[in-house]
């Protein structure tokens, strides 16, 4: 496996790790600042429209020196958003670290998802994407037990002693690119040119697919540990493990996907996904809550094959639809938490999530309607 693939496998890791700290801590968060829902959900807004304006300034990067540099600089700004955190004595001074937060999700989700495209040949290309993908769900199962581990600590706390591992981690990438720019080349195993935007109805239904998608995922994984603090009185360290096992299934999943047969149709298969989900998440809301981790295993599949599914349809300009694909989830999913946060305080929290299904439903319909034959 290539310097390139590593890389990005790593650095989603730390980014994972950082990302699903924040969920078990949102509780802590709207509690030591007393926040509305509506105020609170600012935490993922304002990251979440730094991501979209981050991923949008450097759409058109696509060089593999370009990518490395997005990459090791999305992690430094991991260190120093939680480095502001820490320092932070009231809810606004929270926001501004939340800000290099954002970028840092913008930076690297462009970075990783092309490097690893670049990088891998056409034949491994899916697996490698659902390794990638894999790596944010490990850090995924292990940023919720992080924080149970430290649950007696103040949640700044928490966030500023993870801020290190993406400090030391940007460092040692920039100098080792410093030492070896001419060699690191060598391992791309294509490289496009193009860096030309949307220009059809079915590239732009596919990037909104997969924003719908991880519109569903994230309501899940930013709203879980609260929705069980206000139903079910659970404190923190048991909320974080209903986090976790959401995580465990969302990676179980993403393992079993990377040793499918690679013959098995990719759209159904991502139809199925979003069909589980969609069934799980009403039956965690409604029935019982245990569905709620569940709905990880129907989760699991979708993002690292959609991802294929770009390079299939579009084989000779996939680096320029993912990178447009993430500008606009990340638009997107600004929309969605201020819409979570609203619902939440009108309706209540757990009709607020029932935005999750209803963005399965959505991206199920669009895909449907998407025409495998219209290669560009």
């Amino acid at each position: 496996m290539n310097y390139l693939l590593w890389v990005s496998f790593l650095s989603l890791f730390i980014l994972g790790f950082g990302d699903n700290i924040r969920g078990p801590l949102f509780p802590e968060i709207i509690q030591s600042f007393s926040l509305t829902d509506s105020l609170a959900a600012w935490y993922f807004a304002l990251s979440s429209f730094m991501s979209f304006v981050g991923s949008y300034i450097v759409r058109k990067f696509k060089s593999v020196s370009q990518l490395l540099t997005l990459l090791y600089l999305g992690i430094l700004f991991i260190f120093i958003s939680f480095a502001i955190q820490r320092l932070a004595t009231n809810y606004a001074f929270v926001l501004c670290g939340v800000v290099f937060f954002g970028l840092s999700v913008g930076f690297l989700g462009v970075a990783q998802n092309n490097l690893v495209i670049i990088g891998a040949s056409p034949k491994k290309r899916s697996r490698m994407l659902s390794y990638l993908h894999s790596m944010y769900g490990v850090a995924s199962l292990l940023a919720p037990l992080f924080v149970a581990w430290l649950a007696d600590h103040r949640w700044q706390q928490i966030l500023f002693s993870f801020s290190w591992v993406a400090l030391i981690f940007s460092l040692a990438g920039f100098y080792y690119n410093s030492k070896k720019a001419e060699s690191i080349q060598h391992f791309a195993q294509f490289q496009q040119s193009e860096a030309h935007g949307i220009s059809s109805l079915s590239e732009l239904k596919i990037t909104f697919a997969i924003s719908f998608y991880v519109l569903a995922e994230i309501v899940m994984g930013t709203r879980l540990a609260l929705f069980m603090r206000r139903y079910y009185d659970y404190d923190l360290s048991t909320s974080s493990l209903y986090v976790t096992l959401f995580f465990v299934f969302l990676l179980i999943g993403r393992v079993a996907i990377s040793f499918m047969p690679h013959h098995y149709d990719i759209k159904k298969q991502l139809l199925l996904s979003l069909a589980a989900s969609f069934v799980l998440i009403l039956i965690g809301l409604y029935v019982h809550p245990l569905a709620l981790p569940l709905a990880g295993l129907g989760f699991a599949p979708f993002y690292p094959l959609s991802m294929s599914y770009i390079s299939q349809l579009y084989p000779h300009k996939s680096t320029t639809i993912v990178s447009w694909t993430l500008t606009i989830q990340g638009f997107c999913i600004v929309l969605m938490h201020l819409g979570v946060g609203q619902l939440a305080d009108i309706v209540g929290l757990k009709s607020a999530m029932l935005i999750g299904p209803v963005c399965c439903l959505l991206s199920f319909i669009i895909l449907l309607f998407i025409r495998e034959n219209k290669n560009v």
